[in-house]
């Protein structure tokens, strides 16, 4: 596995954690949007919230998505049912642990679109996207 992420490190000019670049981009745009962050990869079990925020006083559960621009399935899509299953694990058990009573939160999906040969980004924020589904 190491020998074929070096091969398309190479071959794509892929940072060697793209994970968290798409995490660095999203936290600056959801502070952009006057949020304050929480925490980043905050685990539970098998489960990881990328980063969890505060919108005011509600708690929100973020998402990250980085994909490649003219990727066949953006990053928003593809977050599959057994994802969205262990998200919402992870979200109960954070609110059970930290919040206090009858918090109001949601969760969001921030979707990079990421151009390799310009450098550019474009950034789509999905707002109280349903885990039930």
């Amino acid at each position: 596995m190491d020998a074929i992420r070096r091969f398309l490190v190479k071959l794509c000019h892929w940072p060697k954690n793209v994970g968290e670049e798409g995490e660095v981009l999203a936290c600056n745009f959801i502070k952009r949007q006057s949020y304050s962050i929480v925490a980043r990869n905050w685990r539970f079990g098998h489960g990881e919230i990328d980063i969890i925020a505060k919108d005011g006083n509600v708690i929100v559960f973020i998402e990250v998505r980085l994909r490649s621009r003219g990727a066949f399935v953006r990053g928003y899509e593809s977050i599959s049912r057994n994802k969205k299953a262990v998200l919402r694990r992870a979200c109960f058990a954070y609110l059970k642990k930290y919040a206090k009573k009858g918090p109001s939160y949601r969760f969001d999906v921030v979707d990079i679109e990421h151009d390799y040969e310009t450098h550019s980004n474009i950034i789509h924020h999905y707002e109280n996207v349903p885990l039930f589904r």
